[in-house]
C-alpha cells in the first residue's frame, strides 16, 4: 500500500472572496479566459490549518488501508461485474461461495472510495462555484437597483443568471455532477447485487449437500 505523501495532497483552492473578487476584475475587463483560469489557479490558506486536531495514528493507518490508492477502481469494479455474471454450474457453485463474501466486501471498499473522491471533486470545485453564484448575485442585485427586477430574488433567478454569465463552466459542471451522481447509484446496486449473489449461493450450495 502506498502512503501518502504531501506531494499527493492538491493544494485546496482560494477562499470564496478572493476567488469572487478576481471574477470580478475580470469580468469588468470582459475576459472569460482569464476570469476562469483566475479563479483556478488560486491558491487557499486555511486560517484553521494549526487548529486541526490530528488523527490518531492507528485511525489514520486504517482508513488508508480503507482508502488504498494504488488499487485499480476501473479493473476492480470490471472485475466485481465478471463474478455477477459468471455461470451457477453446479460444481461452480462451491468454489464461487467461497469468494463471494469477499467481494461483497470489495464491492462495498469501491463504493466507499468512489464517495470520498466525489466528496474532493464536490469540495474542490465549490469556491469557484460559490464564487459564480455571488457575481450573479451581484448583477441580479444590480438590475434590482436599477429598476429592471422589482421582485425578491430567488434561488432560480440566481441558478439562470450563472447559466447566463458562465454557460461553458456551468453546463461542465452540472454534467459531471450528473455523472458522478448516477454513478454512485451504479456502484450501489453493484454492491446490492453482491450481497444478493453471496445469498443466492450460499441457497444453493446448502441445497447440493
Amino acid at each position: 500500500m502506498r502512503k501518502l505523501k504531501p506531494q499527493d495532497v492538491p493544494p485546496a483552492p482560494d477562499s470564496v472572496g478572493t476567488v469572487s473578487a478576481k471574477l470580478s476584475t475580470a469580468i469588468e475587463k470582459g475576459d472569460k479566459e482569464s476570469r476562469v483560469s483566475a479563479a483556478r489557479a488560486a491558491v487557499f490558506e486555511s486560517a484553521n490549518a494549526t487548529k486541526e486536531t490530528p488523527m490518531a495514528v492507528p485511525m489514520r493507518r486504517i482508513i488508508e488501508a480503507e482508502f488504498d490508492t494504488d488499487t485499480d477502481l476501473v479493473a476492480e469494479k470490471e472485475r466485481l461485474e465478471d463474478v455477477l455474471d459468471s455461470s451457477n454450474r453446479q460444481g461452480h457453485q462451491a468454489s464461487a461461495l467461497e469468494q463471494a463474501e469477499t467481494n461483497a466486501r470489495k464491492a462495498f471498499r469501491l463504493l466507499i472510495r468512489f464517495r470520498k473522491m466525489h466528496a474532493e471533486w464536490e469540495m474542490d470545485n465549490s469556491t469557484i462555484f460559490s464564487a459564480m453564484r455571488i457575481e450573479a448575485e451581484k448583477a441580479l442585485q444590480r438590475e434590482k437597483e436599477q429598476g429592471y427586477r422589482s421582485k425578491q430574488i430567488t434561488d432560480k433567478d440566481v441558478e439562470a443568471m450563472i447559466s447566463t454569465m458562465f454557460p461553458d463552466e456551468y453546463r461542465a459542471q452540472e454534467v459531471r455532477r450528473l455523472e458522478a451522481k448516477q454513478t454512485e447509484k451504479s456502484l450501489e446496486h453493484l454492491v446490492d447485487m453482491c450481497g444478493s449473489k453471496c445469498k443466492s449461493l450460499n441457497t444453493l450450495v446448502g441445497k447440493g449437500r
